[in-house]
């Protein structure tokens, strides 16, 4: 009987085709997921903090300022020469997607290169789908340097994997990295510490490496991360050079010692209210302060700040810290939605994971790390901010999957499937409120801020003061909306980070106020913008005028303008 021989069904490996042309794969992945959710998404500034950066550099206050406070110098150079360029368009967000594209882009590279089959390609791509969404719809700068750094520190290692240095990969994983420094430094150093799990990995590939390539690799990597270490050297001292000036210098150390009350907590008044009330701060100040309209520059100075942080206890580090840390952590993480896609990936990796002896001590090494850095956090006082919990998971995540791809081909049907439904289970609500369905009527608030905003401006004869809470610009402006050049040039905010800058204090001198608390009583020229008046009467009374009274001389949509006279 003669035997049939049925040639076997060819097999369409996706991942295969995929790794044949990593770059094109990436680069398409990645259009393809921005425009995904930019069609369902209508993209939101997560923080106020982005308003306030992009109009020291965009002309809002009639000056391209390249003093950006929390990002470098030379990344405030670069945006406000382009905004002198061309005024309308949005180059601070244009300039941040750009680079969180090409960060994505550079992740899914990586993948695809070191994949092995076609579900760690995708895995991987899942991955950073769950945080595109994280950068490009909740956008925040915090988080945007932290996925830049990230991808930057991803991109390095794999150049630096094998014998033969990928230079290509190299030159564009340092552009990454030092872009993601210049936009937030410290989160670009809490990246180097989470995704140096990864650095462990090849540092034991090195060790069981034979003597002559373990030397070349050596050689290698110290020469990488000294030139890395002299570029970003380079970019601080610039920074720190920038801001030289006494102007400049005066900003600083008020900011410094602000930032330590309002970001780390005030000492508390009723314990401390001897010392308060000392320094001429009542229980009427102390809520006007405490509510961040903190503009008083006679009663709200920086001997003032200083003399009440020496009233905040050192924190030490004992038995109850550590007892308080461990109530709070790791149970803590579960609230961060970026921890689900890391646990996600940390479970199907000790499930089905086939370790060598480089992964596991990594894997130990990283969890470690994460919590050593939570632990920094939480002695500061400041964690749980989502803005950087997502680029601490991003790079833990990678680490992860730096173990599931190269040549494992371990990952199977089964597991892909779970975590599809956990990925699903997790996110199902994630976003909704940002749908752009669900967005007409914050669209519509957003232009009649606007067109507030506009009368405002029309009115160059008055300064107009405004606390905090009532109109701003970023509750008129979008992600993607050009702000119009000298909008903010007669209005002053009474409180926040910017308002004491160079950039912003020139709105003030231009209207001849030195303390906008005291120098609006009985003027022509300076209003104010009020939704509690009462509050802002009785400190005035109580610190400057007992006469002082509001009247209310115009209003502007739903905000009331007043004028402070004395009787």
């Amino acid at each position: 009987m003669e035997v049939i021989n049925i040639p076997p069904k060819k097999k369409l490996n996706i991942g295969k085709k995929a790794i044949d042309h990593p770059f094109c794969f990436a680069i398409a992945a990645n259009l393809l997921l921005l425009i995904l959710l930019l069609l369902i998404f209508r993209p939101i500034f997560e923080t106020n903090d982005d308003i306030g950066l992009m109009n020291l550099v965009n002309g809002a206050k009639k000056v391209y300022d390249p003093h950006m406070v929390y990002s470098n110098y030379v990344w405030g150079l670069i945006l406000s020469v382009c905004y002198r360029i061309c005024q309308w368009m949005p180059w601070y967000t244009l300039g941040e997607y750009a680079l969180l594209f090409l960060a994505f882009t550079a992740i899914a590279y990586v993948i695809v290169c070191r994949a092995g089959n076609l579900s760690s390609l995708w895995i991987g791509i899942l991955t950073i789908s769950v945080f595109g969404y994280e950068g490009y719809v909740k956008f925040q700068y915090t988080k945007t340097a932290g996925i830049v750094s990230a991808a930057g520190f991803f991109l390095l290692f794999y150049a630096l994997e094998e014998e033969k240095i990928r230079w290509k990969e190299l030159v564009c994983g340092y552009g990454l990295a030092a872009f993601g420094f210049m936009i937030r430094s410290d989160q670009f150093l809490a990246e180097a510490a989470v995704i140096s799990g990864i650095c462990v990995m090849l540092l034991l590939q090195l060790f069981f490496s034979e003597s002559a390539v373990r030397k070349r690799l050596f050689c290698h990597d110290i020469v990488a991360a000294a030139v890395l270490f002299l570029f970003i050297g380079g970019l601080y001292v610039i920074d720190q050079r920038a801001y030289a000036s006494q102007e400049w210098q005066e900003y600083k150390e008020y900011n410094e010692a602000r930032t330590e009350l309002f970001d780390y907590g005030f000492p508390g008044y009723s314990s401390n209210k001897e010392v308060y009330e000392s320094l001429g701060i009542d229980q009427t100040a102390y809520r006007m302060i405490k509510g961040w309209n903190h503009m008083d520059s006679e009663l709200f100075t920086v001997e003032t700040m200083k003399q009440l942080i020496a009233l905040k206890k050192p924190k030490q580090i004992n038995q109850d810290f550590f007892q308080r840390f461990f109530e709070r952590f790791p149970f803590r993480f579960t609230t961060i939605p970026s921890f689900w896609s890391f646990l996600i990936l940390f479970f199907c990796t000790l499930c089905w994971g086939k370790h060598t002896k480089k992964e596991v001590p990594a894997l130990i090494y990283e969890i470690f790390v994460i919590m050593a850095v939570y632990f920094l956090l939480f002695y500061r006082g400041r964690y749980l901010y989502n803005r950087v919990d997502v680029g601490l998971w991003l790079a833990a995540s990678l680490v992860v999957l730096w173990t599931m791809t190269g040549e494992n081909e371990w990952f199977s049907s089964r597991s892909g499937i779970l975590l599809v439904a956990a990925v699903l289970c997790v996110s199902q609500n994630t976003g909704r409120r940002n749908w752009k369905a669900n967005t007409e009527d914050k669209y519509s608030e957003m232009q009649e801020e606007k067109a507030l905003l506009d009368e405002i401006h029309s009115d160059q004869e008055h300064l107009y003061l405004f606390k905090v809470g009532t109109i701003s610009l970023t509750k008129a402006y979008g992600v993607f909306d050009s702000i119009p050049y000298g909008i903010g040039e007669n209005m002053y905010p009474l409180g926040g980070w910017s308002a004491k800058t160079p950039v912003y204090s020139a709105t003030l001198d231009q209207y001849q106020v030195k303390n906008p608390f005291h120098d609006l009583i009985n003027s022509e020229k300076v209003y104010i913008i009020d939704n509690k008046i009462d509050d802002t009467v009785e400190y005035i009374q109580k610190h400057y005028d007992e006469n002082a009274q509001a009247i209310m001389v115009s209003e502007i949509g739903s905000y009331k303008v007043y004028s402070i006279q004395s009787k």
